[in-house]
Parts: structure tokens; sequence; C-alpha cells
């Protein structure tokens, strides 16, 4: 990548080609940050950010070129003014955590240990803090992938991030493998919208919906081999749909949103998980036993999966880490 100064080419920084396939049609994204900008290839970051040689505000227009070396360009679609909001999510990102974090530097310098702690179990305190960390982690995940954006203005978000339990419990389950909280977000969105009631009424559709977030943030594979993802949504109603009709283990009532990531990243399908349990022999058919390895006998078909009678575990659920 070149950048011009005047009329001379000058300061190259030179990164990896993307790989290009004949005949497909690719997106190039540029995001032009306050001191430097940005490439992503069908919303994937290119390896490096190009710093600029003159400063933006000097910037009086923008030429596009191309076709050296034997490329040509088939076309060229300019975004409409419609998707600037959407281009400047990674500024805005950047400056809702640097405001979040001038914030609590304001609250907290000078102050003694016990006055920063109580700010931290204070309730606007809890809330704070937690924001700064979840938007610093989203933050770094739109520096990744243009497309991972979400938005402010929803009503649902907006409950989400304003709510110490819902945020407390999103926070404190486990990690998410590549930090995709916008995932899991538009997922604990989607599980708020769609139940007639208010899930933080229900303490445990809260802990089942967050685990089910976190979980799927990044798609869950069949465990049969076959193409294809687990789908969040039949095995969130699922399970509770189970846990009403009585076919659980009592202890699935009291797991954490962190146990439950356990259960609900199994990568068996819902016939299987009822298979499971209903083959599970007698003396292995209790709490005690899951997490140990058992055979499973029937009509001549053997599945070696973990004990999971209840559907509460099985050899695919062992890293809630997804």
């Amino acid at each position: 990548m070149y950048t011009k100064k005047g009329r001379s080419w000058t300061h190259d920084v030179w990164g990896p080609y993307p790989e290009f396939q004949h005949g497909e049609e690719f997106r190039i994204t540029i995001v032009l940050m306050d001191s430097y900008y940005r490439i992503y290839f069908n919303g994937k970051i290119w390896k490096y950010t190009y710093p600029y040689y003159e400063p933006l505000s000097a910037v009086k227009s923008l030429e596009l070129s191309g076709g050296s070396g034997g490329f040509t360009w088939d076309k060229i679609v300019m975004p409409g003014e419609e998707k600037a909001a959407e281009y400047a999510k990674p500024k805005e990102m950047k400056e809702k955590v640097d405001n979040l974090s001038k914030d609590l530097t304001g609250k907290l310098i000078d102050k003694s240990f016990p006055e920063i702690r109580s700010y931290a179990n204070s309730t606007k305190g809890t809330i704070t803090i937690l924001s700064w960390k979840l938007m610093s982690l989203i933050q770094s995940s739109m520096e990744q992938e243009f497309d991972s954006y979400l938005d402010f203005n929803d009503g649902t978000l907006k409950k989400i991030l304003s709510d110490r339990e819902i945020l407390e419990m999103l926070m404190t389950s486990g990690d998410v493998r590549k930090n995709k909280y916008v995932a899991a977000l538009k997922i604990l969105a989607e599980i708020i919208r769609q139940d007639p009631q208010d899930i933080t009424a229900d303490s445990l559709k809260l802990r089942l919906a967050v685990a089910t977030a976190l979980t799927h943030s990044r798609p869950v594979t069949k465990g049969d081999g076959t193409p294809g993802i687990i789908d969040w949504r039949t095995v969130y109603k699922a399970y509770l749909r189970w846990h009403e009709e009585g076919q659980l283990y009592q202890c699935f009532d009291d797991f954490t949103a962190w146990h439950l990531r356990y259960v609900i990243a199994t990568r068996l399908k819902n016939d299987e998980i009822v298979w499971t349990r209903e083959n599970t022999p007698k003396n292995n058919n209790n709490p005690t036993k899951i997490g140990t390895e058992v055979c499973l006998h029937t009509e001549g078909i053997t599945k070696t999966e973990f004990q999971s009678s209840a559907g509460l575990m099985n050899s695919t659920t062992i890293n809630p880490e997804r």
C-alpha cells in the first residue's frame, strides 16, 4: 500500500495480498481514523494499519485507481450516505471506550482504597466498570472484523447494558473466544425480544439465555460430522421445555450461567440428546456420574458419550470458552 504525498509516491507500507478468487466479487472497506486508516477485505482486517502523511483535515478529494499487473476492476460500488453511520462505528466505539475510561479515572483518581471499593460495589460503579471492559473487548473485535458492530440506539441493547445483573452475568461467566461479544449481545437481545415475559424476572431463563449467547457467539458445529451448525434457538427452547416437563435433574435449577455453558454447548441434535437420556444405563442415571464416560447399548447400536441422562453434559461440551 502506497501513500501519495504531493505528487510523488512515498513511504510504501507492504502487506500480504488477500486471496482473490477468479470471478468472485470482493469488498474492500477503508475506514478513516484520526491518525491512520485501516483496510478490511470482505469484512476481515488486512494485516496492517496505514499512517497518514498529511493531516486528514488537508484532504480535499479522494482518488480511486487500479488495474496494474493485469488486474482490472469489474465494477466499483460506492457506499451511499445511508452507510455513513455504519462506517463510523470503529471510531464511535473508540470514543465510547475513551469516555468510559476518562469517567472512571475522574471518579477514582486520588481516592482511598475504601472509596474505590465502595464505588466498585455500587450499582453505578459496577455498570460503569463492566461496560468499560465489555466495550474494550468489542473495540478489539471490531478492529479485526469490520462487520462486528452494534446499534447502540436499540432499546433491548440499552436494557442489557444498563442492567447490573445481566452485565455481571455476561462478564463473569467465562471468556468468549476471539472476543465475539457483538455476536453474543445480538443473540441475547434476540432472546429477550422474543420472550413475551421479562426474562430478568426468571433467574433460570436469564442464566440459560446468557449461557446460550456466550456459547453460540461462535457457531457450534454438529457433532456427527455433517455440514451445518447447531441452531441455538432450538437448543435454548428445548432445555426450557425439558425443564418445565421435569425431565432434567433437579440440580439444573441451581446451575450458574457458567455451568450452563457446558450444557448449551452440546453438538448433539435434540433427538440425539433425548436418545442419550433415555438409553443411559440405570446405574449411571444420576448427577454424580456427569462427566464420566460410559457406553450406551441399545438394539445393537453402541454410542460412547459422557453420561447425559438429563442432557446435562456430553462429550462435546468440555470447554465452555467457545
